[in-house]
């Protein structure tokens, strides 16, 4: 056998690794991206969030959503309650005794995203990058698909498509957790704000 048909051979099997690894990791961004998109039309589920700065409490259930944000440092909260079928939407500030209505729509409208999954991401075009890596790991005691692309890096659960840790994220890298099928028509219950102050 020549040498020109032994590098041919070693291209051919070069390429042949290359493609089976873009297809593994399409395959991996559209089973996460389906597991999140079933995530997200959950009626009934809890997410929390926490940093060494604050907490974030999420519950939904049905057309109601409470969330509640927590800062550690002041140890306040501000509570935000929407009903979706009577279109009613209010904040609440415990630590002032006041509340509003909030026209600005949900502090947090829906799950935390991945730029990597979900229907707006270019999961095919991800696949090709050779600079998207992915790996198979464990955090807070979650299996996850690691994946990462330069500075970025995230932690995506491998049984719900949802955000576990963004080591790059803007919220003090955040570690997340997620329940389904929890909460209570008591988590959701609108804030009581007797004796509240309303401001407009």
């Amino acid at each position: 056998m020549n040498s020109k048909k032994i590098v041919l051979i070693i291209v051919l099997i070069l390429l042949a690794l290359l493609i089976g690894f873009v297809i593994w990791k399409y395959n991996v961004l559209n089973d996460l991206s389906k597991k999140y998109d079933q995530s997200l039309k959950s009626s009934n589920i809890y997410y929390h969030s926490e940093t060494n700065n604050s907490a974030i409490d999420y519950f939904r259930k049905d057309n109601i959503v409470k969330t509640i944000l927590t800062n550690k440092s002041s140890n306040t909260q501000i509570i935000q309650w929407t009903n979706a079928e009577t279109n009613e939407n209010i904040v609440v500030y415990p630590a002032s005794k006041t509340y509003s209505d909030n026209k600005s729509g949900l502090m947090f409208s829906t799950l935390p995203t991945s730029q990597f999954i979900g229907k707006d991401a270019p999961i095919f075009l991800t696949s090709l990058l050779p600079t998207v890596l992915i790996s198979s790991k464990e955090y807070d005691n979650q299996q996850c698909y690691c994946i990462s692309n330069g500075g970025k890096k995230e932690y995506i659960s491998k049984k719900n498509g949802l955000m576990v840790y963004n080591e790059s994220s803007s919220l003090d890298n955040a570690v997340r957790t997620y329940k389904f099928d929890i909460v209570t028509d008591e988590d959701v219950k609108k804030p009581d704000t007797t004796g509240y102050t309303y401001q407009q």
